[in-house]
């Protein structure tokens, strides 16, 4: 199982493909994503916020041509020590970041494989899943349509 890492709030964590990710002191998961079908934001922005709510687990995307990028966020109790990223019928595992201190919250991030349809615009169907160190199943989605 992969170790969580620990992040300084603002801490630049480059995600691949000139895409980077950071947390910061306030709950929010912030991205900076260049992409060849979304173009660079402007700015980086707020992707996930702290008003995700109770026990809980949320992601967006990021679909380009070389692939998508998951971002997602876990707010509970409970310390997130693995999630996954079930699109497609594939597992993905992502790589988990939190500040030190235990903030109470989590982020997840992992690049996939391209999306299918024009221009990577058909919305992916993905379940979601947060787990303890010990295997326990902190927080779990049913397939949802996910925005991006």
């Amino acid at each position: 199982m992969a170790e969580v890492r620990l992040v300084e709030a603002g801490e630049r964590i480059d995600t691949g493909r000139g895409n980077t990710i950071w947390l910061t002191a306030d709950g929010r998961l912030v991205a900076d994503v260049r992409g060849e079908t979304w173009g660079h934001f402007a700015q980086p922005r707020t992707v996930l916020g702290p008003n995700v709510p109770g026990t809980t687990i949320d992601a967006v995307s990021f679909a380009e041509p070389a692939g998508t990028l998951y971002v997602g966020v876990y707010r509970g109790p409970g310390r997130l020590a693995r999630a996954t990223v079930q699109v497609g019928g594939v597992t993905l595992n992502a790589k988990v970041v939190t500040l030190a201190g235990g903030p109470g919250w989590a982020a997840f991030y992992v690049d996939g494989p391209p999306r299918a349809g024009e221009k990577a615009r058909v919305p992916a169907v993905i379940t979601l899943t947060g787990y303890a160190a010990d295997g326990t199943v902190l927080a779990h989605t049913p397939p949802v349509e996910l925005r991006r």
